[in-house]
């Protein structure tokens, strides 16, 4: 798995333990980032730009440092 991937299991986590809305919440980041979090598979390479456009987008949305 790569960074990518375990970013997107820490914001999933996240979601859960605060009881958030799921779809409202990875919509919130997809629109930051400009890709669906959802399609992020264990197999996806690692894109410094994704990487650090999601970063920025958990910290907005989220409150949290990936």
């Amino acid at each position: 798995m790569g960074r990518l991937y375990d970013a997107r299991l820490l914001i999933e986590r996240v979601i859960a333990e605060r009881k958030l809305e799921d779809c409202e919440v990875k919509g919130r980041l997809s629109l930051k980032t400009g890709f669906f979090i959802n399609f992020v598979s264990p197999d996806a390479a690692d894109d410094p730009a994704k990487l650090e456009r999601l970063r920025v987008a958990a910290r907005e949305v989220l409150n949290i440092e990936l």
